[in-house]
C-alpha cells in the first residue's frame, strides 16, 4: 500500500480509505522494503494501490523500483481513475513491461463516468494497435492490451464492510463463523505490506491507524484484532503462507451474512468526493 489518502470515500472500503486518511509512502521508504522484501520473497503479482496511488508523487519511482528488485513479477496498479488528468504514467509503464492498469470505475454513467474514459483513450490513443481481450470475469468490463501492456476498466457493484457502525461507532462484527465470514470477505488472498509489515488481509492492515483516528484503539472490543501485527521481513513466513488460502481467527472481525454487511457501491450515497483533498504527499 503507497497511498493511504483517497480522493474518494467509498462506503466498505477494504483499506478504510473512505475516511480522512492522510498521507503516502515515499520512494525513499518504499524501496527499503522492497529491497528487504526480495531476497524472502518471489511473487508473481505486486499491486501497487491505496487509497488513489495517482495521488503518490512518486508513483513512476515506485513502479520503476519495483521493477528493479521484482524482474519477473507482474505489476498491477488499481487506480480509481480521477486523477488520469494529472499523471500519465502509461509511458512508464511501457518502460518497465508485464504490468497491468486496472481503472475501477466508481461511477456506472455519468460526466464524471464519461471524463475517466475520455482521458484514458486519449493517454492510449498515443499508442497504436491496442488489441481488445475478453475476460471471464463480468468486473471487467473492457480489456486492452499492448504488448506486456494490459488496460483494464472494472465494476464492482458491492463491496463487503469489514466492520459494523460507522467513524466513531466502528465495531467487529464479531462472527462466530470464520469460514463464512472468509467466504464472503471483498479480499481474500490479497496480502498487503503496510508500515514494512505482511498482513493477512487490508482491513486488519489499516485497522489500527483507522482506529486512531477515530479515538478508539483502546477499545476492549478491538483488541483481539489489534494484537495481530503481521509479519515483518526478518520473521518467519510459514505461518503467513500456510494459511494463505484458508480462514484466520481474525476473520471473525468481519461479518458472516454478506446481506449483513454488503453496501451497494453504485448507490450515490455510497461513493463521494473529498473536495478538500487536493493532494497528498
Amino acid at each position: 500500500m503507497i497511498q493511504y489518502a483517497c480522493n474518494l470515500s467509498c462506503r466498505g472500503c477494504i483499506t478504510m480509505t473512505d475516511y480522512m486518511r492522510k498521507g503516502s509512502v515515499s520512494i525513499d521508504k518504499g524501496k527499503l522494503w522492497l529491497e528487504e522484501w526480495s531476497d524472502q520473497l518471489d511473487i508473481g503479482t505486486i499491486c501497487l494501490f491505496g487509497g488513489e496511488p495517482l495521488m503518490n508523487k512518486d508513483i513512476t519511482s515506485w513502479i520503476r523500483q519495483t521493477r528493479k528488485y521484482f524482474p519477473n513479477s507482474q505489476i498491477k496498479i488499481i487506480s480509481n481513475g480521477t486523477y488520469l488528468k494529472n499523471k500519465n504514467i502509461l509511458p512508464e509503464l511501457f518502460s518497465v513491461g508485464n504490468v497491468v492498469y486496472q481503472i475501477s470505475l466508481h461511477w456506472r454513467e455519468g460526466p464524471k463516468f464519461e471524463e475517466i474514459k475520455k482521458q484514458l483513450l486519449s493517454q492510449m490513443q498515443k499508442y497504436e494497435s491496442w488489441t481488445t481481450v475478453k475476460f471471464d470475469r463480468k468486473e471487467i468490463i473492457y480489456a486492452f492490451s499492448h504488448g506486456t501492456v494490459s488496460v483494464q476498466l472494472a465494476v464492482f457493484g458491492e463491496f463487503i464492510q469489514p466492520y459494523q457502525g460507522h467513524g466513531n461507532s466502528m465495531k467487529p462484527w464479531a462472527s462466530d463463523d470464520i469460514n463464512a465470514s472468509y467466504n464472503i470477505c471483498g479480499s481474500p488472498r490479497n496480502p498487503i505490506l503496510y508500515n514494512n509489515r505482511i498482513f493477512k488481509c487490508g482491513p486488519i492492515a489499516n485497522l489500527k491507524d483507522t482506529l486512531i483516528l477515530h479515538d478508539l484503539e483502546k477499545d476492549p472490543a478491538w483488541q483481539t484484532y489489534l494484537n495481530y501485527k503481521g509479519f515483518g521481513a526478518g520473521d518467519d513466513l510459514t505461518e503467513l503462507i500456510d494459511n494463505f488460502d484458508k480462514p484466520h481467527s481474525i476473520c471473525s472481525m468481519c461479518s458472516k451474512h454478506k446481506e449483513q454487511a454488503e453496501v451497494q457501491h453504485y448507490q450515490s450515497e455510497n461513493v463521494l468526493e473529498k473536495k478538500e483533498i487536493v493532494w497528498q504527499n
